[in-house]
């Protein structure tokens, strides 16, 4: 299954799984400077944030420049998700 805060798995979880949605700024240089859970079990939150700040992007352009973008990322846990 997939770990979660302190090395559980969330498959042995009594929740099972699921989706957590994320909102996260993107800087200028396509790393994350902001990860906010917006829904999700509260036991898979932390998780999906952690995840989120890892990700890197391709930067956002507009007129050729490069400028920070948000926006919302969804972690499946456990296979769970709609």
């Amino acid at each position: 299954g997939d770990v979660v805060d302190g090395g559980v798995q969330a498959d042995r979880l009594e929740i099972g799984g699921g989706a957590v949605r994320v909102e996260v700024l993107v800087d200028e240089t396509g790393s994350v400077v902001s990860a906010q859970a917006t829904d999700g079990h509260e036991l898979l939150r932390a998780s999906a944030e952690a995840a989120a700040r890892a990700s890197k992007f391709v930067p956002r352009k507009v007129a050729g420049k490069a400028v920070s973008t948000r926006g919302y990322l969804i972690y499946c846990f456990g296979g769970k998700c709609e």
